[in-house]
């Protein structure tokens, strides 16, 4: 992929290589496996071999310096054509490579996304960043298409990271997070099982020992949803948007809705009751001050 992204909630992608195997629903009608075939590039599948992607890291050290030039931190989407933590032979080097690479340009914030959270949880367990503050210009996120897999937020909660987010793109159908809403205080930010207090105990926290006032909180940070695209889309009524807004309204995470089929037609960036939700984390992609550059 070029400089500018095709990715609207990001500002550049780059792949360190190309392919994998399907694992869940969302894979059926891949994007990525379409487009690459009608290169007459096969690297999907069980048996196909991964393609490698020339200057990745070039690229990369280049848009950092650009970024640090103009005083500002940049967005990268990782692996768009790929899943960072698929467990496929010849991966491994280029995988550490990668993760070289980020912790050298620190005017870049990488996102990698996967439907792979158990073994994102394994690799990243093994290279000893699993419950340790590590990079702190990566964020992580896992795709949940349908409440199938909302199981994956178990293994996001385990990794300790700077940004986690969910993807439900392509969502399938209605999703519900209610399985893994918790209670915070806002004051020092501990959280425990949604509803585990009585009434009288919303007003105290026992741990900063202090007045407070119970909020409701989701184990991510930022909520991204659009429907599938293609001449094959499944496609999911509003209301299920709608859904997802409202659950990261209430956890105030914010919500970025990127395409939605409406009346037959894709839209991008479209309306969801009369509002474009392009939100994102304020801290992600800004201008920085004098002490970051």
């Amino acid at each position: 992929m070029g400089v500018k992204s095709e990715v609207d909630w990001t500002e550049h992608s780059r792949g360190f290589w190309r392919g994998c195997r399907k694992v869940s629903a969302g894979c059926r009608n891949c994007y990525a496996e379409r487009d690459l075939r009608s290169y007459g590039i096969d690297c999907f599948g069980d048996s196909a071999r991964r393609m490698g992607v020339e200057n990745a890291s070039k690229d990369l050290r280049k848009w950092n310096r650009k970024a640090k030039a103009n005083g500002r931190r940049e967005v990268v989407f990782v692996n768009p054509q790929a899943d960072f933590f698929e467990d496929a032979h010849g991966l491994e080097d280029a995988r550490r490579a990668a993760w070289k690479v980020f912790g050298e340009c620190h005017n870049l914030f990488f996102l990698i996304l996967t439907k792979r959270d158990a073994e994102m949880v394994e690799w990243m367990d093994g290279v000893g960043v699993l419950t340790r503050p590590w990079l702190c210009n990566v964020g992580l996120g896992v795709t949940i298409e349908t409440n199938a897999e909302v199981g994956r937020l178990r293994s996001l909660d385990k990794v300790v990271s700077v940004l986690s987010f969910v993807s439900m793109e392509p969502a399938l159908e209605f999703v519900d997070f209610s399985s893994f809403r918790r209670d915070q205080c806002p004051k020092c930010l501990v959280v425990e099982d949604f509803g585990s207090r009585s009434k009288d105990q919303n007003t105290w926290c026992h741990n900063c020992e202090s007045a407070t006032l119970w909020q409701t909180s989701l184990p991510f940070d930022w909520l991204i949803a659009g429907c599938e695209s293609g001449p094959r889309r499944r496609r999911v009524r509003e209301a299920a948007f709608a859904l997802a807004r409202d659950q990261a309204v209430a956890a105030r995470i914010p919500f970025f809705l990127k395409q939605m089929d409406v009346d037959g037609e894709l839209v991008k960036m479209p309306e969801l009751d009369g509002v474009v939700w392009d939100q994102k984390p304020d801290w992600m992609a800004c201008e920085m001050g004098a002490s970051e550059k």
